[in-house]
């Protein structure tokens, strides 16, 4: 059966270029989380700008930026076979907080790790976390945002996210001329931890919602009974709560 096409939106040509942000920035689930993964892209950036200056201190030549390239992709191989049934067991809100820690956590191993081999291996678990992160976000998003409005929720969602990106490298460029690697690296894993931390924290009913019907499904197939009624998952239509 062919769906049918969404109705056109009427009103002012404003109106609907902006449809997309107002819908991100009035959903509860979008908004806080989407603040919080901002807080980690405003500094993810200055990683980029301070690998030369990893290399450095470690005695590598520029041309093992490669190897680390390649560590960091191995992970994200990982992270993205296991993406799906970290998303299916956490939710897409408990997943985002939980791969901001994971990558948080070796990014502060970076910062005090005096080996290389330290480093690669800390590499590998920032790459398993980068697919976590975006297959959860984007999966939110489409979720949780109706067909008519999904294509201009999509482009402001790029948008909010290319802005803070685009800002954390012209920083990160400036902050390696006046700072060691190490400390950048401790600025982007507390502020990472910071942005875990906000989502964690305002949204702990739908982490909790969605862990638990998680545990629901995971009880009926494995053949213990039909599932309790749980709290209502964070996807189901609600009226606007306050933040």
């Amino acid at each position: 059966m062919q769906e049918a096409a969404p109705a056109p939106e009427g009103g002012h040509i404003w109106v609907q270029l902006t449809a997309g942000v107002r819908h991100l920035v009035g959903d509860r689930a979008l908004r806080h989380t989407l603040v919080g993964f901002g807080i980690m892209l405003l500094v993810l950036g200055f990683t980029e700008s301070s690998i030369y200056a990893v290399l450095d201190a470690f005695g590598k030549p520029a041309a093992f930026a490669a190897v680390l390239v390649t560590f960091q992709g191995v992970g994200a191989v990982i992270g993205g076979l296991t993406s799906n049934l970290v998303v299916r067991r956490l939710g897409e809100v408990g997943t985002t907080a939980l791969g901001m820690v994971v990558l948080a956590v070796p990014l502060g191993v970076i910062a005090s790790a005096t080996n290389v081999n330290v480093a690669l291996a800390a590499l590998v678990v920032v790459g398993v976390s980068i697919p976590w992160l975006f297959v959860a976000v984007n999966t939110l998003v489409q979720r949780r945002t109706p067909q008519a409005v999904i294509g201009r929720a999509s482009m402001a969602l790029e948008v909010l996210m290319g802005t803070p990106q685009a800002i954390s490298l012209a920083v990160g460029a400036l902050l390696v001329v006046f700072v060691s690697f190490r400390t950048i690296f401790v600025i982007i894993a507390l502020a990472t931890l910071a942005g875990a931390s906000y989502i964690a924290i305002m949204l702990r009913r739908e982490i909790a919602a969605d862990l638990a019907a998680s545990r629901d499904r995971r009880a009926e197939i494995g053949g213990l009974g039909p599932a309790v009624d749980a709290a209502p998952r964070a996807d189901l239509p609600t009226p606007e709560s306050p933040a």
